[in-house]
């Protein structure tokens, strides 16, 4: 997204489209759109981020909608159609399909929410066909050695949907380590909670936490006390989206990405990972948590 103030439209954008989601009432859109313009009128100071702003818009649109999440009936069709196509995929008898690189391949190509709103049978293969793209082979392979010697990692979760094939990926590193996922703590645009995790299939030695903000993506200065020790202490943090990567920029440790880039994103990712070439969408890379926005 957008810095600020450029955000803006962006922001409203993504309100009007929630509440048409709602009401038909143009009357009731403008009331909404009065109703955030005064909550952010009060949140451009200096230090103010495009993703919280975004958060705050779709706190207040909801409040004035009356409702708890507009997003609901989206993502029970995403978790549905994801559910069915992992269902296909584990029952594979072919290795090739289950293996730790391929299951890296699926959560990657699956962190395109235009492609995991896709019907059943082109989701699978789409996610099939991701296995020939070429990853980016020094971050792929050094994400492989970690995963093989961490005994505790971090996977920080995006939308619904996504997590039901980012489970396949959770699931077996959950089978050598500890794993802790990080879902949202209330409902925020189409972001994963902790019943989307449940209706995804994550092993139940996995611990779901929350970052404790409620925030799109994650701001360690306002997260948890529990979410800070477990992303400290973690010795491998995998995160997934273009929203976790903007908000944990520069957050002082390594952490691997699984995102696809808008156009402003594809220049950020190659400031900080210049192997990746410009012209990707779907990226897999690290950085060591000293780059700057």
């Amino acid at each position: 997204m957008k810095a600020v103030p450029y955000c803006l439209p962006e922001v409203l954008d993504t309100v009007i489209a929630t509440a048409c989601k709602v009401s038909s009432d143009h009357f009731i859109h403008e009331k909404v759109l009065d109703r955030v313009l005064s909550t952010l009128a009060g949140k451009l100071g200096y230090g103010s981020s495009a993703e919280s702003l975004l958060y705050y818009a779709l706190e207040t649109t909801y409040h004035a909608l009356g409702v708890k999440d507009p997003y609901a009936e989206v993502k029970s069709g995403l978790n549905h159609s994801a559910v069915a196509v992992k269902k296909r995929i584990l029952g594979d008898k072919s290795e090739a399909f289950r293996s730790l690189t391929a299951f890296m391949c699926y959560s990657l190509a699956a962190s395109d929410k235009d492609v995991i709103a896709r019907p059943v049978v082109e989701l699978e293969k789409y996610l099939r066909d991701s296995l020939s793209a070429e990853l980016e082979f020094e971050a792929s392979r050094r994400l492989q050695q970690q995963i093989l010697g961490a005994k505790s990692i971090l996977f920080v979760s995006a939308n619904s949907g996504e997590l039901v094939i980012d489970s396949m990926l959770v699931n077996a590193l959950a089978e050598n380590a500890k794993v802790s996922l990080a879902v949202a703590a209330k409902p925020v645009a189409l972001r994963a909670m902790r019943e989307d995790a449940k209706i995804a299939g994550i092993s139940e030695g996995v611990d779901i936490i929350d970052p404790g903000s409620g925030m799109l993506g994650v701001s360690l200065e306002k997260a948890s006390s529990e979410f800070r020790e477990v992303f400290t202490g973690a010795e491998l943090v995998i995160a997934k989206g273009g929203v976790n990567f903007e908000t944990l920029r520069g957050c002082g440790r390594e952490v691997f990405y699984l995102m696809y880039c808008d156009e402003q994103q594809q220049q950020q990712v190659q400031s900080t990972a210049p192997k990746v070439k410009g012209r990707e969408r779907r990226v897999l890379f690290s950085t060591d948590g000293k780059d700057k926005e």
